[in-house]
């Protein structure tokens, strides 16, 4: 029972072999996080995000993970059912979920985002999902932040110049100010414009 108990305190999960209902051994494992996970937690809670751990397992044993990574001011929920998972996640607006198990397809789907990495064992969480991470690294969500809002500031100029052709240029050529050839061209410039200004994506 001591020997038990030690394995909790550190935050281990207890697995028991048994042979012919006999308990032949105990032993404690524990999960292992992605090297960049750091990385990506500390640059969302830089950007002003809420970042949330929701997992089945516990308590203590997730504590210790974050801990022994020197992660920090994130949001624990443990012990938690697929089910539980979405619960949380439908009491919050405006989320992302990110998981890589069969256990996050619900959660994935009651998501506003729902964004999966791809392995061997969870096709189901890929069907759920809004996006899949082909390339196994999770800064590859940094990038696609990064280029989400840089293609939102972009569509907000496009609408600026767009509706600029139509305050300025259509009133003008219907009372006669300038030319209706000179209102046309000012469309076409007003095309090009929110053209060259969207192959900015590009560069994000």
């Amino acid at each position: 029972k001591e020997y038990i108990n030690n394995l909790s305190s550190n935050g281990l999960t207890i697995v028991c072999a048994s042979i012919n209902s006999d308990c032949v051994g105990i032993f404690g494992i524990s999960d292992t996080i992605r090297e960049e996970a750091k990385e990506v937690i500390d640059n969302l809670i830089n950007a002003g995000y809420g970042v949330y751990i929701i997992t089945g397992d516990k308590e203590t044993a997730t504590k210790n993970i974050l801990e022994t990574n020197n992660i920090h001011n994130v949001s624990i929920a443990a012990n938690l059912s697929p089910f539980d998972k979405a619960d949380i996640i439908n009491k919050d607006t405006n989320t992302v979920m990110i998981g890589d198990g069969i256990n996050d397809a619900i959660a994935l789907t009651a998501s506003d985002v729902g964004i999966a990495v791809k392995n061997s064992n969870n096709d189901i969480s890929m069907e759920s999902a809004s996006g899949v991470l082909l390339r196994n690294d999770l800064r590859i969500l940094l990038e696609a932040h990064n280029i989400s809002k840089k293609t939102k500031k972009i569509i907000k100029e496009n609408i600026f110049w767009a509706f600029s052709y139509n305050v300025i240029a259509i009133p003008l050529a219907v009372t006669g100010l300038i030319h209706p050839i000179m209102g046309a061209a000012f469309m076409s410039v007003s095309s090009i414009l929110v053209v060259v200004n969207s192959l900015r994506i590009k560069k994000a």
